[in-house]
């Protein structure tokens, strides 16, 4: 990959050095899925919805709401610390997962890709094949192991953030579960982040990175791949564009495909 045109040289300079203040299609993306997740999953345990298409709605936007948490993990939602974080924190919600948790895990991805020992998200590839579906089920929950293995070497803020945020998030959904309300739970909140996780494993961890032979230390450009289909841009939000998020991680995902025209 190089940009050999003069011209698409200094448009990607220009571009690679642009950093949002705010990166508002990100901001608006966050508060449309966290938002809309919170106001179906509402909807259906009042019954303002029919609970199938409240628990259809709620896993799209479970799905959607990892764009946000993502791109705020680089930082790359607003250079604004507190809403930075603050809308990577409301944006987990959906999956049910701490966003300082995350931030280690898919930073550590990014370190160590490939490495079947030190990438968290190799547990999406490795093994047979007939195990991928029940691995990118359990994507999540191997990052919840992955934080009890290293709990003991993290810094107190970490581990505090971390553990106390885990208990904020599913500790209602715990209590909603044993209180007569078991049936919506599970069908509002439980089966749509798990759907969720399920394909964002497949689509982002797994797929780009498939067949996880190269580890990014060895070649990066090798590593991960980019998936060039129209129809794959909208369906995975840019995340066919992976490998230019390797490169270029500060970059919001919206810009990925313009970096990648200007890299070619």
């Amino acid at each position: 990959m190089s940009a050999a045109n003069p011209t698409h040289q200094k448009a990607l300079s220009a571009l690679l050095k642009d950093h949002p203040t705010v990166a508002w299609p990100t901001v608006l993306m966050a508060i449309f899925t966290a938002g809309g997740w919170f106001l179906t999953v509402y909807s259906g345990f009042m019954g303002w919805l029919p609970i199938w298409a409240a628990g259809t709605m709620a896993a799209f936007l479970a799905y959607w709401a990892f764009t946000p948490v993502h791109d705020a993990t680089h930082r790359s939602l607003s250079k604004v610390k507190v809403l930075n974080d603050g809308l990577g924190w409301m944006c987990g919600v959906p999956l049910l997962s701490p966003f300082s948790a995350f931030r280690y895990m898919h930073l550590t991805h990014h370190k160590y890709t490939n490495d079947p020992e030190r990438d968290p998200d190799y547990w999406s590839g490795g093994g047979h094949k007939w195990t991928l579906l029940l691995r990118w089920l359990t994507q999540d929950l191997h990052y919840y192991y992955i934080a009890l293995k290293v709990t003991r070497e993290r810094p107190l803020g970490w581990v505090a953030a971390t553990w106390i945020g885990a208990i904020a998030i599913n500790g209602p959904v715990f209590y909603l579960l044993f209180s007569g309300y078991a049936y919506e739970t599970i069908t509002l909140i439980l089966i749509p982040s798990r759907i969720a996780v399920a394909i964002l494993a497949a689509t982002f961890d797994w797929l780009p990175h498939d067949p996880h032979e190269v580890e990014s230390r060895s070649d990066r450009f090798r590593a991960t791949s980019i998936l060039i289909d129209p129809w794959l841009t909208p369906l995975f939000l840019f995340q066919n564009y992976h490998l230019i998020h390797h490169l270029y991680p500060a970059v919001p995902f919206y810009r990925y495909a313009q970096v990648w025209r200007l890299e070619k």
